[in-house]
C-alpha cells in the first residue's frame, strides 16, 4: 500500500508557506498571507493528489515573462520564419505591460484594457496589428497549459478587422511596371514578373535556388518547410517562365564579376550585387510612379508611397489563372493555399469582371 501523501505548513515572518508533493514525487511550495488560507489550500492540494488529479504550485507563481520566453523558444525549436516578428511584438508592446504580472492573475478585463491602451496611441495601430498581439498572448497561455505551467487561461478577446484584399494588377499594368525599372535593375524587373506569373510570396522568390529549377522536367519546386504552410510546391514551367529563367541564368553567369559568377549567383536565381535580391521599396515606388500606377505624391511631384504592393501580384496571378480556365484546386496547389476560403480572399472581382458578365448575359439573351 502506497504511503499517504501529506504536507506541511511553515510560518515565515507574517506569511505561511505550505509544502506538498504531487503524484510524480515533485515537491511544491506556495506562500499564503494567513494560516487559515494556508490550511485550506494545503488540504485541497493533498486531496487532489490523493484523487490522482494534476496539481502544481507553478500556476500561482509563474510570471508572464517566463511564459513568453517559452514561446520564443518554441518558435526557435520549430524554426518558424516569423521569429523576429513575434520577438518584436513581445518586446515592444506586450511585455512592457504584462511581463511582471503573475500569469494566473491576468484577466479578460485586463486584456481589454490593453486593447484600449493600444487604440489610444497616436497613430493608433490597425485592428489587425492588435489582433496579432492578442494571438501571441493567447498562444502564450495555451503553450503554458500544454507545459503544465498553468491549469486554465482567460478568454482572449479579438477585434473585428477588415482584411479584404483590394489591390491587383492587370497584365498590361504589370508589363508597364516591369519596363519602368531602370536598365541596371533588370533583375528586379524579372523578379516582379516572376511574382506575377507564379503568385509566389516575396520571400519564396527571394530564396529560390537554381537546384529547384528543373529545365528538363519543366517545373520549379519549393522544398517542404520553406513555405508559409510548411508544405512543398511544384509550379509548371510555362514558356514565358522558361524564357525569363533562361535570361536570368545567362545574366548570372555573364554580368556577375565580369564573366565569373559569384557564389550567390551560382546558387540563387535572383541576385543583385552578389547577393540575393533584398528589399527594394524605393525602386518599387519610383517604378510604380513612372508606370502611372496609383501613388501618393508630394508637393515636389515625387512619389511618397506606392498604393500597390508586391503582394498584390499574388492576387493578380489568381485572377489571371482563373480567367485562363485553370481549376481552382490546381491554383491552390500551384500558389500555396490550403483552404478555399483563403483563395476567395485573393480572387477579387473588378469592375471589368462585372462588365464582362453583363456582356455575356446580354449576348445570351440575344
Amino acid at each position: 500500500m502506497g504511503r499517504k501523501r501529506t504536507g506541511t505548513i511553515q510560518q515565515r515572518g507574517s506569511s505561511f508557506r505550505i509544502r506538498y508533493t504531487d503524484a510524480d514525487g515533485v515537491r511544491h511550495w506556495e506562500t499564503h498571507p494567513t494560516r487559515q488560507a494556508a490550511e485550506i489550500e494545503l488540504a485541497r492540494k493533498v486531496l487532489e493528489v490523493q484523487q490522482g488529479l494534476q496539481v502544481s504550485s507553478k500556476p500561482n507563481t509563474v510570471l508572464f515573462r517566463e511564459l513568453a520566453q517559452d514561446v520564443i523558444t518554441d518558435y526557435k525549436v520549430n524554426a518558424f520564419a516569423s521569429i523576429d516578428d513575434i520577438e518584436a511584438r513581445f518586446r515592444l508592446h506586450i511585455l512592457p505591460v504584462f511581463q511582471n504580472r503573475r500569469a494566473a492573475s491576468i484577466t479578460t478585463a485586463q486584456l481589454k484594457q490593453y486593447i484600449l491602451m493600444r487604440q489610444a496611441e497616436s497613430p493608433a495601430p490597425a485592428n489587425g496589428t492588435i489582433n496579432r498581439e492578442l494571438e501571441a498572448i493567447r498562444h502564450t497561455f495555451r503553450l503554458a497549459i500544454q507545459g503544465r505551467k498553468l491549469l486554465q487561461m482567460p478568454h482572449v478577446p479579438m477585434l473585428r478587422e477588415n482584411n479584404v484584399r483590394t489591390g491587383f494588377f492587370t497584365r498590361e499594368e504589370v508589363d508597364r511596371l516591369c519596363s519602368s525599372f531602370k536598365k541596371r535593375d533588370v533583375v528586379l524587373s524579372r523578379f516582379v514578373l516572376f511574382g506575377f506569373l507564379t503568385g509566389w510570396r516575396y520571400g519564396e522568390i527571394q530564396a529560390l535556388e537554381w537546384r529547384q529549377v528543373d529545365f528538363v522536367k519543366g517545373e520549379i519546386r519549393l522544398d517542404p518547410g520553406s513555405t508559409k504552410n510548411r508544405e512543398g510546391r511544384i509550379f509548371p514551367m510555362t514558356a514565358e517562365l522558361r524564357t525569363l529563367l533562361n535570361q536570368q541564368q545567362s545574366a548570372g553567369f555573364s554580368e556577375e564579376g565580369a564573366g565569373v559568377a559569384t557564389m550567390a549567383a551560382r546558387r540563387f536565381v535572383f541576385v543583385v550585387a552578389g547577393k540575393p535580391v533584398g528589399m527594394f521599396r524605393k525602386k518599387w515606388r519610383n517604378a510604380c510612379h513612372k508606370a502611372k500606377l496609383p501613388c501618393v505624391v508630394g508637393k515636389d511631384g515625387k512619389p511618397i508611397k506606392a498604393l500597390r504592393t508586391f503582394h498584390d501580384l499574388r492576387r493578380s496571378c489568381v485572377k489571371a489563372l482563373i480567367a485562363q480556365g485553370i481549376p481552382e484546386r490546381v491554383i491552390m496547389q500551384m500558389c500555396g493555399w490550403k483552404t478555399r476560403s483563403v483563395l476567395d480572399r485573393y480572387h477579387i472581382v473588378s469592375e471589368g469582371d462585372l462588365r464582362s458578365a453583363v456582356e455575356k448575359i446580354n449576348a445570351a439573351i440575344g
